[in-house]
């Protein structure tokens, strides 16, 4: 690796945690120009940019909000001590000392302690340094002084991103649009909140209308190009993960996966019809359940996600039973929304081991790997054992090692889970048949494979099976 590469990644990082964003962003941008191989440097570069685009806005906004505070009180004398204390708030923060603009605005406070303007101000500069608590504290203020002012909506509800209050953020830029649709940091927000949840579509819906406002945003300008950019990137993995599929239609996994591609580019339909697909694999997929039920949270489906969430409430060793009480008090009056959310807070989804060594194993069996396949099979199957493709993929290891007693209890298993699994009672006829049970593989062919027989290409391999059983 590049000594002095490195070096310059190592010193845009320095500057990064200085909050010196712009220098840190030029630095990885002529790093990403020459091909610099670090698996990091998209991830820096696009929190810097964030960042950097946060307190431009930040800044501009408070110092026009400060200008036009000085400028209404400089006609007045007694107003001389707080027209100061704002001038030098409004000047420390285009010098980039937030701190001593907290301090001036914090003075001019005691003197204007009901001004929604001080309050937004001071708010702003907490969030630039980090004191979330306090910006939260003074954002809610400014609203409060203010009910029918759309900025401190809009400014508690980037502050709320902030904290990955993601639904109280969203209502609070709602609100904001509710009182002025015309509000164009508004619209931003909104989009940046959609961008972190990876709803890509409904982000691009929303930058797209902060820029019939304000056409000549550079910021909103740069955004929509970073938003197509990770649409179009969204796409190609949509295709190929199309391509898996139809390879390995029972691989539940990647259906999922297709199932999140789908939702973040906002085909919520596409995105249920995955979910659903990946559910007839594997019934138990409880990670699939959370996942369409978040979807369903966002899209204010609530009856929906509460039978997912309900369905899996028992997977999860760690849950807040103390918020299922209430949750399930909510959905008993009728409140279904609040009662979904209090089953989302109270679940703690933590990660699938299993899930993940079942996936491990059926890559090792397409590769040939049949003992690897095996072992990997077998631990998560030990870990879960109600995963019924696991139960698949050991069957079909243990019939190519010619060990059909065992394929045959992993077959019948994977069916016991899911009745409907067509390719594991395929498999159990060929695998009847091959340890010469012709009688179990006809009547399997009767009760099992011919009444889940409904395409075309369905039907030409239960008749080429038929034909090969006699």
């Amino acid at each position: 690796m590049d000594s002095s590469a490195k070096n310059r990644f190592e010193r845009a990082l320095e500057l990064f945690h200085e909050s010196n964003y712009l220098a840190a962003i030029n630095l990885w941008e002529e790093l990403e120009e020459e091909g610099y191989d670090n698996p990091n440097l998209d991830v820096y570069l696009h929190a810097a940019r964030l960042e950097r685009s946060k307190i431009l806005q930040y800044v501009e906004c408070t110092s026009s909000d400060l200008e036009a505070l000085a400028l209404s009180w400089s006609a007045q004398p007694r107003n001389g001590s707080l027209t100061g204390h704002v001038t030098a708030a409004r000047d420390h923060l285009k010098s980039r000392r937030y701190e001593e603009a907290a301090l001036e605005l914090k003075q001019a406070l005691l003197t204007r302690e009901e001004d929604s303007t001080l309050h937004l101000a001071l708010a702003r500069v907490y969030c630039i340094l980090g004191r979330a608590k306090n910006a939260v504290l003074h954002a809610e203020r400014a609203r409060a002084l203010g009910p029918d002012q759309p900025e401190p909506c809009s400014t508690l509800g980037q502050i709320l991103l902030e904290i990955d209050q993601h639904k109280e953020s969203e209502a609070s830029f709602l609100r904001a649009i509710e009182i002025d649709p015309a509000h164009e940091r508004s619209w931003y927000g909104l989009a940046a909140l959609y961008y972190t949840q990876k709803r890509l579509g409904l982000s691009e819906e929303c930058v797209k209308k902060a820029l019939s406002i304000a056409p000549s945003s550079l910021t909103s300008l740069a955004f929509l190009d970073e938003i197509r950019a990770e649409l179009e990137n969204n796409e190609n993995l949509i295709l190929e993960a199309q391509k898996v599929i139809e390879a390995h239609p029972q691989w539940a996994d990647w259906h999922l996966k297709l199932g999140n591609l789908h939702s973040q580019a906002g085909r919520v339909e596409d995105a249920l019809k995955c979910y659903e697909r990946a559910l007839q694999v594997n019934p138990q997929f409880v990670k699939c359940r959370c996942e369409r039920a978040g979807l369903y949270l966002k899209e204010g489906r609530f009856r929906e996600a509460l039978d997912d969430l309900k369905a899996v409430q028992n997977e999860f060793p760690d849950r807040d039973e103390g918020a299922l009480v209430r949750a399930a008090t909510l959905e008993a009056n009728g409140v279904l929304g609040e009662a979904a959310y209090e089953y989302w807070s109270a679940l703690k989804v933590s990660p699938d081991y299993a899930n993940r060594h079942i996936e491990l194993g059926k890559k090792f069996f397409i590769e040939g790997l049949y003992e690897q396949a095996a072992r990997e099979l077998s631990f998560g199957l030990s870990l879960r054992p109600d995963y019924a493709d696991g139960h698949y993929f050991l069957g079909l290891v243990n019939a190519k090692a010619g060990r059909h007693a065992q394929a045959i209890d992993s077959f019948l298993e994977a069916l016991k889970l899911n009745p409907h699994y067509l390719l594991a009672s395929i498999a159990l006829v060929e695998v009847y048949f091959a340890s010469g049970q012709k009688d179990l593989a006809k009547r399997t062919i009767l009760e099992s494979v011919r009444p889940l027989v409904t395409t075309d290409e369905d039907r030409a391999r239960l008749a080429e099976l038929e034909a090969r059983v006699g």
